[in-house]
């Protein structure tokens, strides 16, 4: 059920892995209750195009679009080994780097490149399948989130996947503002 409060937005982040060099490997992220404004509020769905032309749209979340898009790769990186493991063991990684406040440690400042960040998504896709990739890379985007808010829950079950709140502007997190607050009035 998306929220009326005007102080709390629900987004929907989407990963795709579609053969477009331009989409693959990228988050989208979009504000799910304009998204689905024209159609059902309990469901729905949404391709690369409605979603590109969506984040257009949605400057309010370009601070989070930004922030996920340049560390997104170096924290995929960081990762991909455990990733490759297993869902269990990549959890159980992130767990305890994320109770020790470590985790940003492991997250370089070098650039990655485009195709080393396409090979790296497509190598756990196709070593793991499709829903084991999608259980990572969930965890993953939540952990990513972590290094910039101090509160992230994992919902197994349910919408939203992903709750973050308590922005800690931080060093890792200087880089933007990120927010996930509406405006004005909705």
């Amino acid at each position: 059920m998306l929220s009326n409060d005007i102080e709390v937005v629900g987004a929907i982040a989407a990963l795709f892995w579609c053969g477009q060099r331009d989409v693959d490997g990228r988050w989208f992220i979009v504000d799910a209750a304009e998204s689905f404004r024209a159609g059902p509020a309990e469901g729905g769905s949404l391709d690369v195009r409605a979603l590109q032309r969506l984040e257009l749209g949605q400057a309010r979340l370009t601070g989070l679009r930004d922030y996920v898009e340049h560390t997104w790769p170096p924290f995929l990186r960081a990762f991909h080994d455990r990733a490759l493991m297993g869902h269990v063991t990549l959890r159980t990684e992130l767990e305890e780097l994320k109770r020790s406040r470590r985790l940003q440690e492991r997250v370089t400042k070098e650039s990655i490149l485009d195709l080393e960040h396409r090979d790296n998504v497509r190598a756990i896709v196709d070593t793991l399948g499709a829903k084991v990739s999608g259980l990572i890379f969930q965890d993953l985007l939540a952990y990513l989130l972590a290094l910039a808010y101090d509160r992230v829950q994992i919902n197994p079950v349910g919408v939203p996947d992903i709750e973050a709140s308590e922005f800690l502007g931080n060093s890792v997190s200087d880089f933007v503002t990120p927010t996930l607050t509406r405006e004005g009035s909705g």
